[in-house]
């Protein structure tokens, strides 16, 4: 590391330049974040709002939630539907694939994640989760209802346009008048 001029800055500012370079590098972990620091920077009040700003910016991005970070880190594209969707089982991060989703309930503030027999807790409003779930392959039956298509089995109805869906794991989950056209356009044939 270089050293400053101590002929134009008092020593005791030199020294403090010295210092703080020295805890910048290690706590960025980098050897050569400012190989020349003691030389180039001349005032120590900058020096350290730079230094404030740098701690600051590294301090807002460990904020992100962590599910977004692995969202990011699993490269999923926001104009994309989602293709799995991490969920926190305690200290762990579990990454549920929307292929192995049967069916999705609303519990409240949470929406649970029906797959192979177990359910997740996902911290996500059903109106998001239908946004971003392919529409060709999962339906909306109900608020507090999405199913997965592939795994529709039956359709029993009831009075006033609504339907008793019952899919491959045994559940049943009653469809609303509101949903009901949905329902009708995925029953009627598609032309090819």
């Amino acid at each position: 590391m270089g050293r400053c001029d101590c002929r134009i800055i008092p020593r005791k500012v030199c020294r403090a330049v010295e210092v703080c370079a020295w805890a910048v590098r290690r706590e960025f972990h980098s050897p050569m974040a400012f190989p020349s620091l003691a030389t180039t920077v001349c005032s120590y009040k900058r020096f350290a709002r730079a230094v404030l700003r740098a701690r600051q910016v590294r301090d807002t991005d460990s904020k992100i939630r962590t599910s977004e970070r692995l969202l990011r880190l699993l490269g999923e594209n926001a104009g994309k539907y989602v293709s799995r969707f991490p969920v926190r089982t305690g200290t762990r991060i579990q990454v549920i694939l929307a292929d192995d989703i049967e069916w999705i309930a609303a519990a409240g503030d949470y929406a649970e994640l029906h797959c192979g027999g177990r359910h997740h807790l996902l911290r996500e409003t059903m109106n998001s989760l239908e946004q971003k779930l392919d529409p060709a392959k999962f339906l909306r039956i109900h608020r507090s209802r999405i199913v997965r298509l592939t795994c529709v089995r039956e359709l029993h109805t009831i009075d006033n346009r609504e339907y008793l869906v019952r899919l491959s794991d045994g559940s049943e989950h009653r469809s609303s008048r509101s949903y009901a056209d949905r329902l009708a356009d995925w029953l009627s044939p598609k032309k090819i």
